[in-house]
């Protein structure tokens, strides 16, 4: 808990609305904890509503995604080698296929109107009943070469694998060979004027690595499908993409493309190349299945001079922020191509020391670095590092080395809200009202969308926020749970003026649900006056004459207790 201060001399304590936790309130007494009360749009407290249990498994939930896919919203997640699909209204979970042994994080992400998982060690394209190891785009490597030599590179070879495309063009020098630059190790098929060509037609020659076939003229054109032989070069960038466990979509409809990283480089991030419709039809023509993933030799850069590993990565208006637990890069989305993507660092101190430990309001991401929470923005010249800002003063003293390390943060879109998980609570800020508050009992190592409601997983269980609901219910389907009870927390607050003061009254203007509130005052003479209320319900006005000793200092504390979601619209406390 924070270190207690005096707040400034009155002698009264007047709330008519509550600025959340560490506020500087200009109407007298600091507040000093929110436990399970919200800080609403209008300064009031409300009550938390309820969690419940939705699904549980004696396996790690590794990876949660969830959003709509064709219109319907749709919730996965994998739970040790399976992979299930999670229906949020009834709980149930329906595997729908499995992925080959691998352990540890992993991620969904979703690129191409396809939804895709990377473990560490392999990378899945998720389709109906099935998970299929990603083949990604085929190249059209050769370009409408000519016989007898090859030609320009068109396009490069996908690290994914080693399948290519060949055109050719049979020009007036007419030969027998078709030139494919590389070994070959299978000739998937070979087109000739549109028409397929039988097999027993042509061979491979792997002295000068041509295809050879007669019975060509001036103008014929073909098209080769091969397989190029393995290359140790190849299989090596293959192994270190794949051992990446992030991933980052980024980008427009027309220039979408894909970052990965968090594999056995720590600093490096695999970029891949934007494929246009055109060119991914053409591939899926002769491969079905491809899709649009293409990366090449020299798509991948490094962060930095490798002594700090990249945590995360987002979108920061038009170009891409990256975070390494040590300082801050932007990368210019506006590069294309081979050339070394170009990297600036932005601040050298404000980075994320969490994986993943990023979210974003709107435009401007919210990341967790070594020793505070920062909030991104453009109010400067962005290649300034005064565009990282602390959020986290007022609650800093009541933040420990684990939470920097291990927090996860997540948006809540429909309550404009940026959730923060810890040991055993989640901290929440409220830009709109640049106010935190914490709501405890919930040990969350991840969050996902419950489709407007904030979803968590403890890492074997899934639970969900409901509205409707009063308590916690910790296990599935159970129809009672864990009562939550709401407080708030005052500093020391010193009247000021010479001589012991009694104190006279408390008016609270709240909508009790007809149960109960608790004000309780400690004095610094180590007396605690405890008084207990129960309104009406609604828009209640309670005034309590409430006598005392004498003292000079008390600090104050509300409970809210009961199956109610109690609202504190304002307290006024009048000494004399």
């Amino acid at each position: 808990m924070a270190k207690k201060t005096k707040a400034s001399s009155s002698l009264s304590l007047s709330y008519e609305g509550f600025g959340g936790i560490g506020a500087k309130e200009s109407h007298n007494g600091d507040i000093i904890d929110l436990i399970n009360l919200r800080v609403c749009a209008d300064g009031s407290l409300k009550k938390r509503s309820g969690y419940k249990a939705i699904y549980s498994s004696d396996k790690e939930i590794r990876a949660i995604w969830s959003g709509y896919i064709g219109g319907v919203f749709e919730c996965y997640f994998l739970a040790g080698r399976g992979i299930y699909r999670l229906d949020l209204a009834t709980g149930t979970a329906t595997i729908k296929t499995s992925i080959p042994e691998s352990s540890g994080k992993a991620q969904f992400f979703y690129f191409g109107d396809y939804l895709y998982l990377i473990d560490g060690s392999n990378m899945y394209r998720l389709r109906d009943s099935y998970a299929i190891s990603v083949k990604g785009y085929v190249p059209l490597f050769g370009k409408d070469w000519d016989t007898g030599y090859p030609g320009q590179i068109n396009e490069p070879l996908n690290i994914l694998h080693r399948r290519a495309r060949i055109t050719y063009k049979v020009g007036e020098s007419v030969s027998a060979y078709l030139p494919t630059m590389y070994p070959v190790e299978t000739i998937n098929a070979l087109y000739k004027n549109g028409e397929l060509v039988d097999a027993e037609s042509y061979e491979f020659d792997p002295l000068f690595n041509t295809i050879n076939i007669s019975g060509l003229a001036t103008g014929d054109e073909l098209e080769a499908n091969v397989t190029f032989a393995e290359d140790e070069a190849q299989s090596a960038a293959r192994a270190e993409l794949l051992s990446s466990r992030n991933a980052c979509v980024f980008g427009g409809i027309n220039s979408s493309r894909l970052f990965l990283w968090n594999g056995s480089t720590k600093n490096k991030i695999f970029s891949s190349l934007y494929v246009d419709e055109e060119s991914c039809a053409a591939s899926e023509a002769r491969y079905t299945g491809a899709g649009p993933l293409y990366f090449v030799a020299g798509s991948s850069f490094t962060v930095g001079d490798g002594r700090y590993n990249v945590k995360a990565v987002t979108r920061h208006f038009d170009r891409l922020l990256i975070l390494t637990d040590g300082d801050a890069w932007i990368a210019d989305s506006t590069t294309t191509g081979l050339e070394e993507f170009p990297v600036m660092s932005v601040n050298s101190s404000a980075g994320c020391s969490s994986e993943q430990a990023v979210a974003l309001i709107g435009n401007d991401p919210v990341s967790i670095g070594r020793h505070a929470i920062y909030r991104w923005t453009s109010d400067t010249d962005e290649y300034n590092e005064c565009n990282a800002y602390s959020i986290s003063e007022p609650i800093s003293d009541m933040l420990g080395d684990s939470f920097y390390k291990n927090a996860r943060v997540f948006y809540h879109r429909r309550r404009d809200e940026v959730w923060f998980s810890d040991a055993d609570c989640v901290w929440i800020y409220s830009p709109k009202r640049d106010a935190w508050f914490r709501f405890g009992g919930i040990s969350a190592v991840d969050f996902f969308d419950g489709d407007g409601e904030v979803g968590f997983s403890d890492g074997h269980s899934l639970y969900i926020f409901d509205p409707s609901l009063h308590s916690d219910l910790l296990s599935v389907g159970a129809e009672s749970g864990r009562e939550i009870a709401g407080e708030l927390v005052s500093a020391i607050c010193d009247f000021g003026y010479a001589g012991y003061k009694r104190l006279l009254q408390a008016t609270l203007k709240a909508d009790t649900q007809n149960s109960e509130l608790t004000l309780t005052l400690t004095t610094d003479r180590g007396e605690v006056i405890e008084d207990t209320v129960i309104g009406l319900g609604y828009h209640d006005v309670i005034t309590r004459r409430i006598p005392s000793h004498r003292f000079k200092t008390l600090e104050f504390r509300l409970s809210m207790r009961g199956e109610d979601a109690q609202t504190l619209h304002s307290l006024e406390i009048e000494t004399r």
